[in-house]
């Protein structure tokens, strides 16, 4: 896995690293769930928000206790005006 994050960041810089961890942890998804925090932060780091949200609220659904950090990962900075991440945070009560 390091050795793939690796060469994709050699060979697509940042957006590379950061959709080949997606890739590596939509896949370890299909095992292991309550992955959907650190995918949404990947789509995040990649500028795509509305995967970002879809997965948060997937998290959310399965009552994943991760997506809580929503509401302070640096990641969501992009995120924090959006209807539908502040939606969101005010259904887990973190809209304070």
């Amino acid at each position: 896995m390091i050795n793939a994050l690796r060469l994709a960041y050699q060979v697509s810089g940042i957006k590379g690293y950061w959709q080949k961890e997606t890739e590596i942890l939509k896949e370890y998804s299909l095992k292991q769930s309550d992955l959907e925090l650190w995918i949404a932060r990947c789509y995040a780091r990649l500028g795509k928000y509305e995967l970002a949200i879809d997965e948060l609220e997937a998290g959310y659904a399965k009552h994943s206790n991760r997506v809580l950090f929503a509401k302070v990962e640096p990641a969501f900075d992009g995120l924090r005006a959006d209807p539908r991440f502040l939606n969101l945070l005010r259904r887990m009560h973190l809209d304070q």
